[in-house]
């Protein structure tokens, strides 16, 4: 069979140039791992490089026709750690990619951290796709799975905080899954540092994580997208832990800590907090855990609108809030994760 010459000259492009070394994020684009490309589990896409000096990605592969290995290891050892999928493409099929993450994920020979990256892509659109506000039901069943990923995947820091969110600032931006999703692999990973997450509670902990603001799908949306509230509307905000909290009662499968961790993750350790203006002592260690990586997202990844700030200025923000609205072991053992980069 005559080999396809759109493939044969993208083969020639990049034995010709070399990869861009930073990495850069690419406006409707989504960057997985090259491994990828390894799976025949994997949905058909076309793939694209994207080349050192070029402000624009090139195809390298259809996806009707698949390279070979040899194709692919030469790809591998040029330096071509990262491919590009057409975001639209990518959304379009991500629903075939969920069916075969079980799979994908369990594959040793991809590194961790890009098994996590397939399970971001993968699995934040569909968070957002089940977050609706008449049950909660399909959203509760989603996060026991996706929340057993991510602490088999992240748990004892196979996964550091760092390459979290080096993935995680190159898109999905603010949106509900999204935020669930990394808030929920910030949490093992800094309940694994402090010392409190085992293999029997892990889990546990990235599904209550995963729940944190399930209680935001019965208020308006415009309220999370505006760059100044009315008192009415703040205070409409601050009921999302209580709502979240009563939908979650009495559901098969929850336990106390993942409830605690939707009621008082808005709680300060100095009392100031919401819904009930509990002290420290009284918030559970977990939801003390998620306040501090929840903070740390929506200040990183445009969470709060036109309030991002870069992560030197976020890890002084945790610091100067440690001991009132945060607790101070845990921002503590949070900021040296990232000073330790």
């Amino acid at each position: 069979m005559a080999q396809d010459p759109t493939l044969v000259a993208a083969s020639d492009h990049w034995t010709q140039n070399t990869p861009a070394a930073n990495r850069p994020h690419l406006g409707g684009y989504v960057r997985l791992p090259l491994a990828m490309l390894r799976r025949h589990d994997a949905p058909r896409w076309d793939w694209y490089a994207m080349y050192e000096g070029s402000h624009t990605p090139t195809r390298v592969a259809r996806a009707e026709a698949r390279l070979s290995e040899h194709e692919i290891d030469d790809l591998d050892l040029r330096g071509y750690q990262s491919l590009y999928v057409r975001g639209s493409d990518f959304q379009g099929r991500s629903a075939l990619l969920l069916q075969s993450l079980e799979a994908i994920l369990g594959d040793e020979s991809i590194p961790p951290s890009d098994r996590f990256m397939i399970l971001a892509r993968s699995a934040a659109g569909e968070l957002d796709r089940q977050f609706r506000p008449s049950d909660c039901g399909a959203y509760f069943e989603l996060s026991q799975r996706i929340g057993a990923l991510i602490a088999n995947l992240v748990g004892r820091l196979r996964v550091t905080p760092s390459d979290i969110f080096t993935i995680r600032t190159e898109s999905e931006g603010g949106s509900f899954g999204a935020h669930a999703l990394y808030a929920s692999a910030y949490a093992v990973t800094l309940a694994d540092a402090l010392g409190m997450a085992d293999d029997n509670n892990r889990r546990q902990l990235a599904i209550g994580a995963l729940l944190h603001d399930i209680g935001e799908r019965r208020l308006p949306l415009e309220n999370f997208t505006k760059s100044s509230l009315s008192e009415v509307e703040r205070q409409m905000i601050y009921k999302h832990p209580q709502i979240g909290y009563e939908d979650l009662l009495g559901r098969d499968g929850i336990e106390f800590a993942q409830l605690m961790m939707v009621y008082q993750h808005h709680e300060w350790v100095d009392g100031h907090g919401y819904p009930v203006q509990i002290l420290r002592e009284e918030i559970h260690p977990w939801a003390r855990v998620l306040a501090v990586v929840d903070e740390f997202d929506s200040l990183t990844c445009n969470r709060i609108p036109q309030a991002s700030i870069t992560l030197e200025d976020t890890i002084k923000h945790l610091s100067a809030s440690s001991g009132s609205q945060l607790d101070k072991e845990a921002v503590r053992c949070w900021t040296s994760l990232f000073r330790r980069r």
